[in-house]
């Protein structure tokens, strides 16, 4: 059916990633990724709620198509494009708001980019985050880059 389908082009697109990340060829890490914002929209099957044999292929794409999106990101910002590295990331931080990799690595992205206010608003919603839903602070990693932040001059 439809569903195995988009799984196969789901699992194409992230081994496209990888191969061409392994041999650091950015034009076709950035060609699968965008490709894999097109399949991954959310969770796979999130209708079906009680499959729980599908739980954990549900959890694996997610995971994927986060650490894809944070590849992307960084070979996107080496190429000099910190607005699609961006892109890549808001599109993790939606399919999972709690991992920290992902808030810090818009906070590197926005700080490059020279936008102070808008990587002080990522922080903040990290922080909210992880204190409200999990009841945990900040690594100290997050705290340093926010602190980095904080001393940068002013968006003009």
């Amino acid at each position: 059916g439809a569903v195995r389908v988009d799984l196969q082009d789901f699992d194409g697109a992230i081994a496209s990633l990888r191969r061409a990340e392994s041999t650091h060829d950015a034009q076709t890490t950035l060609a699968a990724a965008r490709s894999l914002t097109e399949i991954y929209r959310g969770e796979l099957l999130p209708g079906d709620i009680y499959e729980e044999w599908f739980a954990e292929t549900r959890e694996r794409a997610k995971h994927d198509f986060c650490d894809a999106m944070v590849v992307a990101a960084r070979t996107a910002e080496v190429s000099g494009d910190p607005d699609e590295a961006l892109t890549f990331l808001r599109r993790a931080g939606v399919a999972d708001p709690w991992r920290e990799d992902i808030y810090q690595a818009m906070m590197r992205c926005q700080m490059v980019s020279g936008q102070r206010s808008r990587a002080i608003e990522t922080y903040i919603a990290c922080r909210g985050r992880l204190v409200e839903d999990l009841g945990i602070d900040p690594s100290a990693e997050t705290t340093r880059l926010y602190e980095a932040v904080l001393a940068m001059e002013s968006d003009a």
